[in-house]
């Protein structure tokens, strides 16, 4: 299923393996691997939005965001407030700077 963004139910993933990790901020990245995305949640209002690759779309594509993925699947939030991902296929870690 295509990744949508959405709030609460309306939002979709489709999770072949996942990953979570949370900000100061209190929200939600999540690892969606299969769509070779990250999603961020808004855990105060449901609000779900892809902020890393366009859906669909394979390869690491560094620079500027939404850059690209191709298997995304260790996620983790720095005390800076970037997430940092592991690329499994690529055997990549790549820092999220907005």
């Amino acid at each position: 299923m295509l990744v949508g963004a959405g709030t609460g139910a309306e939002a979709r993933f489709s999770l072949g393996y996942v990953d979570l990790a949370v900000d100061g901020g209190g929200n939600l990245f999540v690892a969606d691997t299969s769509n070779t995305v990250i999603r961020r949640v808004e855990v105060a209002t449901g609000l779900t939005t892809t902020c890393v690759d366009t859906p669909g779309r394979r390869g690491v594509q560094p620079g500027p965001l939404p850059g690209g993925l191709n298997t995304p699947q260790g996620l983790a939030v720095l005390p800076g407030g970037q997430p940092a991902i592991t690329d499994y296929a690529e055997c990549v870690v790549l820092l999220v700077r907005p």
